[in-house]
């Protein structure tokens, strides 16, 4: 079992969403076989009190703070001092990943922990203001060219993990209940981080009432707000305002109200998830290169103050949305198409490729459109010996024929141990003893290393069903390299015997159920 430690901090100043993402990260990790723990500061004790009810262990590092500065990385005595630290407290774990989310630490940091504690170092970051030194760096915002985006930045050989589909949500937001649209708006939430740092909960309570919306108003927040006693005094004022503290997910919360306001962080792919419509407004630096772009996509509504005061920006937004049902549902239906919650179990599978122990089940009627989504991936498209896209009516087709004959077709999801629908294999029979192979890898997964142990289970997983052995063939696209590698790696014999200038490549094996 792998150790990995997860450097984070939080206070009240830098707000909670660096620690919390971290611990939903550690979820996953451990779902995948590798023990996780904390190195953190106390601060002002709001990091002790999100993990003070945690299944982790947790090593705090000695009270001498380091500042997180938003605008731009840490002096470097104080780099060089929290890796002295870090490195003390993890020693005798020998961890063989130390995934830092730290908007003070930049590459100095990096090196100083990997060569003194010979791991691996992954980093979360969004800002790309500052150098890092990293095996693997994780960006959950959007953006076009996350390559571009840190090439100025980039000290070292990195893998890029980029995009809302790496977004480091809880389970909850996944597995618990969607948003259902509802034509009314009978009640708005409002979360603006668990400490409200810039104090804008009840400025957006008054831009509810002020846009002429009398229903229930709900605001979330955490016992670590410092304008908490605030919040309470306006619930004298207002009968219909509803305070909710220190919840332990927001999933429900997101879901249950018709509409939300909050800040971009990273509550934004929280509420994408969840498919509630959304205004947002930006408190912090590093949510400038959030909204913009969702807004962009569609997703949600980007609140500035313009010529005005911020309330009456916002209230003008509330007050169009109330009477627009079907612009409340556009930023509901896209906000779902971008974030699908497996973004925790997606950078596990990453970090932890080596040692994943897969798993392969048959595929069943609720897959279709997972399977076209695979199948209609541009990447696959283009590797496939017909390009053109698949209609959606002709998979459908397609696939309720193959589930209605298994002995001429077996076509198996294969998930990572946290339950990451990692691609599928699927096998046609040719005859008797011969099938035919046929796989597709998620896209967000490609270059991790695990095609080979991919095809692998899903064949495991066939052979079992025999008392003899079978011969599998598998038929590549001479220019696609990497599945000539996964056949070529299982052992596969590449035949010679195919026609002249052909643009596919064959390879053969027979396999033993013992294998």
């Amino acid at each position: 079992m792998k150790n990995i430690a997860l450097r984070a901090d939080a206070s009240v100043r830098t707000g909670t969403g660096h620690l919390r993402r971290c611990l939903s990260l550690a979820h996953a990790l451990m779902a995948c076989g590798a023990h996780p723990y904390f190195i953190s500061r106390r601060l002002d004790g709001t990091a002790a009190t999100i993990l003070s009810d945690t299944p982790f262990e947790v090593l705090w590092l000695p009270e001498a703070v380091i500042n997180e500065p938003i605008e731009g990385e840490a002096p470097s005595t104080q780099q060089k001092l929290d890796a002295s630290q870090t490195i003390r407290v993890c020693e005798a774990l020998s961890p063989a990943w130390v995934l830092v989310d730290h908007y003070g630490l930049s590459s100095q940091w990096h090196r100083d922990v990997a060569q003194a504690l010979k791991c691996r170092i992954a980093v979360i970051d969004d800002l790309a203001n500052r150098p890092v030194a990293c095996d693997v760096l994780i960006d959950p915002n959007w953006h076009a060219d996350y390559r571009t985006k840190y090439q100025a930045r980039l000290e070292a050989p990195t893998t890029l993990l980029g995009g809302p589909c790496y977004a480091l949500l809880d389970d909850h937001y996944r597995q618990g209940p969607k948003y259902r649209f509802k034509p009314k708006v009978d009640s708005i939430g409002i979360f603006f981080g668990g400490t409200d740092p810039a104090g804008l909960s009840v400025m957006a309570a008054r831009s509810c009432r002020r846009a002429g919306f009398d229903g229930l108003v709900e605001i979330a927040t955490t016992s670590a707000n410092p304008g908490l006693q605030q919040l309470k005094a306006e619930l004298a004022h207002d009968g219909a305002l509803r305070l909710t503290i220190d919840q332990p997910d927001l999933s429900a919360f997101f879901a249950r109200h018709d509409l939300q306001i909050g800040a971009g962080g990273g509550a934004s792919w929280e509420r994408c998830c969840v498919g509630t419509a959304t205004i947002a407004l930006i408190v912090a630096d590093n949510q400038r290169a959030i909204l913009p772009a969702l807004a962009k996509l569609g997703a949600l509504r980007w609140v500035q103050a313009q010529g005005g005061t911020l309330e009456q920006a916002l209230s003008d937004e509330v007050r169009a949305l109330l009477h627009a049902p079907e612009q409340r549902q556009s930023l509901c239906a896209a906000g779902l198409g971008i974030v699908d919650g497996w973004g925790i179990h997606r950078v596990a599978a990453w970090l932890l490729a080596p040692q994943l122990t897969l798993t392969a089940r048959l595929a069943e009627p609720d897959d279709e459109a997972l399977l076209l989504s695979w199948t209609n991936d541009p990447t696959v498209r283009a590797k496939s010996f017909s390009s053109d896209p698949i209609a959606d009516a002709d998979h459908h087709r397609w696939f309720t024929e193959k589930l209605a004959d298994p002995e001429a077709s077996c076509i198996f999801i294969v998930n990572t141990p946290g339950g990451l629908p990692l691609g599928q294999v699927r096998f046609d029979r040719l005859d008797l003893r011969r099938w035919r192979i046929n796989y597709a890898m998620d896209a967000d997964m490609r270059g991790a290393g695990l095609g080979r142990a991919l095809l692998h289970v899903a064949v495991g997983t066939l052979v079992r069903q025999f008392t003899t052995a079978i011969e599998l063939i598998g038929e590549v696209k001479s220019g696609n390299t990497a599945s000539c590698r996964v056949f070529e790696g299982l052992g596969f014999e590449l035949l010679t015997d195919a026609p002249p200038h052909s643009n596919a490549r064959t390879y053969r094996k027979t396999w033993h159920p013992a294998e």
